[in-house]
């Protein structure tokens, strides 16, 4: 029974969650069970930070790394990896790997794989692979544009990771593209890439804050134009200056009739609580007003069309803006 001093100084009652999931994990035999176990975690934990002021949160979940069921949750290394980040950065290939493609960063002990089949079964991991659907049809998509005024589409991905939408894209697979530049910010990055072996997919390493810099034209001369831009990530990173100058610059690489996509975390993550305690991922995020106020560089009589909309899951945020054709 708590008590009504224990109440006062544990509203929450977040102690007694973590020593009861930490039991329950230890005890628990059933693999299904001990996943369940963990969900039930990550839903309690989304409670917790949606009714705590900031600066509480904040420290309930530094707490919850320090407590041994801390160390329980961190037996799945993808969920480590993304908290001890030993490549310097979130979201490393690695990461991005296990995420999208449920393989990679294999757990090797029995809560191992509980949590890990619960992180991939949750709104994160299902959101990513959606947004890899997604633009795997939007490559198609701009590559049946391009056919239909005879020629052939020219595509620019900032920051592709392991091109996961290649597995969705048939053009991508067939080589259908005329050109495909993956733009990547090091060579480990454009590495997974180039290992893909795709027919007309060339990287560039270029951190995407360089885009930012330098003269507009220049990156037009050096890059040319595209039927479809699109930058998975690079906006997560990005004050909304630097995104709506970003979303300016990339907007002036499109044809007549392209179209720019860009992303963004929802405030609204589901997961956000156990991302920023056990995975150590912040997750600050935009709404559509603040998503769709990145393209107010660009004019309205350029634009034939512009949307924001919330993706599956309610994690991202999509961004589409269309060229006007003439």
């Amino acid at each position: 029974m708590v008590t009504d001093h224990e109440r006062r100084k544990d509203p929450h009652h977040f102690e007694p969650l973590l020593d009861r999931t930490h039991r329950a994990l230890v005890a628990t035999r059933r693999p299904s069970e001990r996943t369940q176990v963990v969900s039930d975690l990550m839903g309690a934990l989304s409670e917790i930070r949606a009714t705590s002021p900031p600066h509480v949160w904040t420290t309930l979940a530094r707490h919850a790394v320090d407590h041994p069921v801390g160390r329980a949750v961190h037996e799945d290394p993808l969920t480590r990896r993304c908290f001890e980040r030993p490549c310097g950065r979130l979201g490393d290939p690695a990461v991005v790997e296990a995420l999208c493609r449920c393989s990679g960063l294999e757990p090797t002990t029995e809560i191992g794989v509980a949590v890990h089949r619960a992180v991939l079964e949750r709104p994160l991991a299902l959101a990513l692979r959606q947004r890899c659907e997604w633009l795997g049809v939007e490559i198609d998509d701009a590559v049946d544009r391009a056919a239909a005024e005879g020629r052939r589409a020219r595509i620019l991905a900032i920051g592709s990771r392991h091109l996961h939408e290649a597995r969705v894209s048939s053009a991508l697979r067939s080589g259908a593209v005329d050109d495909f530049v993956a733009v990547e910010c090091d060579d480990e990055r454009a590495s997974a890439v180039r290992r893909l072996s795709l027919p007309h997919v060339r990287t560039l390493e270029l951190p995407p804050r360089s885009l930012l810099c330098g003269r507009t034209w220049s990156w037009r001369e050096q890059l040319g134009s595209f039927d479809l831009v699109y930058v998975p990530d690079a906006y997560v990173e990005l004050e909304a200056a630097c995104a709506r100058r970003l979303t300016r610059r990339l907007f002036n690489l499109l044809r007549p009739g392209g179209r720019l996509a860009f992303f963004d975390f929802l405030r609204s993550v589901p997961d956000a609580a156990y991302m920023e305690s056990f995975m150590g991922w912040p997750c600050e995020g935009r709404d559509l007003a603040t998503l769709a106020d990145l393209s107010v560089r660009i004019r309205d009589d350029e634009v034939d069309r512009r949307r924001v909309f919330r993706g599956p899951y309610d994690t991202l945020g999509y961004g589409v803006v269309d060229r006007r054709r003439a």
